[in-house]
């Protein structure tokens, strides 16, 4: 009797799960029936009537394809900007590799459609979709959006809206998927607690990980949304807002109403590993932003200017080593065919070992003809080893950031930096050949005033003199209205008015315009407030 019941109890099982297996395969193939239309109308009704088709297509060089059978979690990895933007950021590329390396994980890319390509998904009601297998977002378990600029705020909305999903969590079901962010914004996450279920807030390298592995445990036990959110609310780094009540003070403070909620703490790691990083980075089909390899150097800053958030977010700093830099760009270049490289860091003068890293890339990369290029670098450090090592290659610009003009403003900011360190800096780059360079000087900055202003003009004014015994030298000068940021000591300082703004580019433009070596730009100080509003 009893060898009856098991063997019914087998049969009943073994028909359970194979029913089951045959109702998730034909929802499979009914999903894939609805990506291949997607697809179709893409390549009939769409493609071909919008500028730069290349950014929907996603068949990209060294892009991961998975099958759909052997995985236990899609995440949507979104970039809230236009795919040239998103794919020069380093993070999409970082986070791509370590999701999909994970077995039981599916790691694919969305970006912000242009507003051509946004009329036409409207219009022929297309919802939006991933590059690698043209899915809508609402299928996915995860919908990962990175939060690097304030003003990229209103096209997570957007995307979201285009996605059929719940702009506000508090509105999403049960089918809907978890929407986390992260990023340098997520740092000061409450201007968009309303719209997202979790923050991570730090390095992503290692807690990524426990993130999928809490969500695949849900998923196969049919966790409901309000416990899985408390679930991940547990998990190290992450700020679940739901889980917290806002109590209206004078700077909003946050009180725990659940014991079960911990203390936010930002997610560091001690150290950058070379496994973090793809050896087969992904090769666009299309010009992008920056258009090169990035190999990260180093993490975090040694300066604290305080206005500066990136230097007080990435702390503290992190450095890797010579032999594991050179390993990975011989690996990554070999993989990807890029032509340029750019050494990433706050300020790549700053790394301890340059000169020894120099000579160990040329003696790599030599036979390559490889371009390297460099992010802005502290003037009070650029030597003779970085132009040597720079002038064997094509030359672009480079970037120096005084910040201000005159040497009381910059020790108000703690930007410690001489006018003969400006000085020098220009005669090594002019002596070893840039007919370029590029100089970033703020403006609106604490206690600055007209006399302030006054010398940015007369410093540029010296420098053009100086470099005209080097022959015709052009300077490329941007102008950027100081906004107070989240975690920096002027984080409650006043931001100047538009007005106030507009007059000193007035006066930066009457005396600049005259001088044919000098190209002036400055950024929108209509820009510079919405930035503002939304950073507070």
């Amino acid at each position: 009797m009893q060898f009856g019941i098991n063997m019914i109890f087998t049969h009943t099982c073994s028909y359970y799960s194979i029913s089951l297996n045959l109702l998730r395969k034909r929802k499979r193939t009914m999903q894939d029936f609805k990506n291949q239309e997607i697809k179709n109308k893409l390549e009939n009704y769409i493609l071909s009537y919008i500028a730069k088709p290349g950014r929907y297509l996603g068949n990209e060089i060294n892009v991961i394809h998975k099958n759909i059978d052997s995985i236990d979690i899609r995440f949507a990895l979104a970039f809230p900007d236009i795919y040239e933007i998103g794919m020069s950021s380093q993070a999409v590329h970082i986070l791509y590799h370590l999701l999909n390396r994970i077995d039981y994980v599916w790691a694919e890319r969305v970006f912000a459609p242009w507003i051509d390509m946004e009329e036409k998904l409207r219009e022929n009601n297309i919802p939006l979709f991933s590059l690698e297998s043209f899915s809508p977002l609402h299928i996915f378990d995860l919908i990962g959006f990175t939060l690097q600029y304030e003003l990229t705020y209103t096209n997570v909305l957007n995307m979201l809206h285009l996605s059929g999903i719940p702009i506000q969590s508090e509105k999403r079901r049960d089918t809907d998927p978890i929407i986390i962010a992260g990023g340098p914004c997520s740092s000061n996450p409450e201007p968009m607690a309303n719209f997202i279920d979790a923050f991570y807030i730090g390095d992503a390298e290692e807690g990524i990980m426990e993130l999928c592995a809490t969500i695949r445990q849900a998923k196969k036990k049919g966790m409901k949304r309000r416990v899985l959110l408390k679930r991940l609310s547990e998990i190290y780094g992450i700020y679940v807002p739901s889980e917290y009540k806002n109590e209206q003070k004078q700077y909003n403070k946050t009180t725990v109403t659940k014991s079960s909620a911990n203390k936010i703490k930002t997610r560091i790691i001690t150290t950058l590993k070379n496994e973090n990083y793809p050896e087969k980075p992904i090769v666009p089909l299309i010009e992008i932003t920056h258009d090169r390899l990035a190999i990260e150097v180093m993490r975090g800053c040694t300066q604290g200017c305080r206005f500066c958030n990136a230097g007080m977010i990435y702390r503290p700093v992190r450095v890797k080593q010579v032999n594991e830099i050179t390993e990975y760009s011989r690996k990554a270049i070999q993989n990807s065919g890029f032509q340029e490289c750019s050494f990433l860091s706050l300020s790549i003068s700053d790394y301890p070992w340059l000169k020894q890293l120099f000579l160990k890339e040329r003696e790599i990369n030599n036979h390559r003809f490889i371009n390297f290029s460099f992010p802005s670098m502290r003037l009070d450090n650029f030597n003779k080893e970085i132009a040597d090592f720079a002038k064997e290659v094509r030359k672009s610009g480079l970037t120096f950031a005084p910040e201000a003009g005159s040497i009381r403003l910059r020790k108000v900011i703690n930007k410690n930096i001489t006018e003969e360190d400006l000085i020098n800096a220009v005669d090594i780059a002019c002596r070893n050949g840039w007919k370029l360079l590029k100089f970033y000087f703020m403006i609106g900055l604490p206690t600055e005033t007209k006399e302030d202003i006054e010398e940015i003009i007369t410093l540029m004014k010296r420098i053009v003199r100086y470099t005209k015994k080097f022959g015709r030298i052009k300077f490329n000068i941007s102008i950027s209205p100081f906004v107070p940021k989240p975690h920096t000591p002027f984080q409650w300082e006043e931001q100047n008015t538009k007005e106030e703004l507009r007059g000193k580019i007035g006066l930066l433009k009457k005396h600049f315009y005259q001088m044919k070596e000098i190209n002036l730009s400055w950024r929108d100080p209509a820009i510079s407030e919405l930035e503002c509003i939304l950073g507070r």
